[in-house]
């Protein structure tokens, strides 16, 4: 069944013509890329997650000349990759312990800690609110970063 439902969309959609259309429009509006993100991808069953990458993610992977930009995120070890190139995936973790990597789980938790209070403080920053009407002022701002 999945063989037989994958090859007729494929050969159904024209992936072809879609993607020269969509080019065309992102040159006409002076753009160069299309991201497309896709959150929670782990959470799919492992069939639809073949069915989907197989289907819709390969083709436009591989077919799109860099123009199409996929970020999707997934538990590591639970996302299938199919026949996406491999020369086109960049994996990012998100894992403090992978991410701050030290010697000392104190200064790995010191630079999480730094950084997740540099992100927050510069979007609200970046938006113009005051972080401190969206936490409880009965604590500090520090334990919430902690």
């Amino acid at each position: 069944m999945y063989e037989e439902y994958s090859r007729t969309v494929l050969q159904v959609l024209p992936f072809r013509q879609l993607i020269e259309a969509i080019t065309n429009l992102l040159d006409e509006a002076g753009l160069k890329y299309i991201y497309a993100f896709f959150d929670d991808f782990s959470e799919l069953t492992p069939y639809e997650q073949r069915l989907f990458v197989d289907v819709i993610l390969t083709p436009l992977n591989n077919s799109s000349n860099n123009r199409f930009k996929l970020k999707i995120a997934g538990y590591p070890g639970r996302v299938y990759y199919g026949r996406v190139d491999p020369a086109k995936i960049d994996t990012v973790t998100l894992d403090f312990s992978s991410l701050y990597e030290a010697p000392e789980v104190q200064d790995m938790e010191k630079n999480a800690i730094d950084y997740a209070k540099r992100l927050l403080v510069t979007r609200f920053e970046k938006f113009s609110v005051d972080i401190n009407d969206f936490f409880d002022p009965s604590l500090p701002l520090e334990d919430y970063f902690r």
